[in-house]
């Protein structure tokens, strides 16, 4: 918005509260709101690739976080609690969940991430 009434301003030097703003602040002051824009959508994506991220996907991907459609990489993760649980080999259960993934339909459709 700063910079639209800037650029609307015709030969006269911008100012704020009296002070003659230059080409360096104004260039400081859009690099600040680029990095700020830049962080609020970066920030997001990246807590998505973590193991934390992934894991709390696991509890908000449905209403009840009980999706019986659920990603490979969510069944990997819970191989080791569900083998403790339940007293089996990890072996046993991570062959289960390989047995039961869902491939792609004709070759397009959306990939089982």
């Amino acid at each position: 918005m700063a910079g639209m009434h800037i650029a609307f301003m015709v030969r006269r030097t911008p100012e704020y509260l009296g002070k003659k703003i230059q080409a360096g602040e104004v260039q400081m002051a859009m690099l600040f709101v680029l990095v700020f824009a830049g962080n609020i959508l970066l920030m997001p994506g990246v807590a998505m690739l973590t193991p934390a991220g992934l894991e709390g996907r696991m509890v908000t991907s449905s209403g009840s976080g009980l999706d019986p459609h659920i990603s490979p990489a969510n069944g990997s993760l819970q191989v080791a609690r569900v083998a403790q649980a339940r007293h089996m080999d990890s072996s046993a259960i991570r062959a289960s969940v390989e047995r039961h993934v869902e491939r792609r339909q004709f070759g397009f459709s959306v990939s089982p991430a």
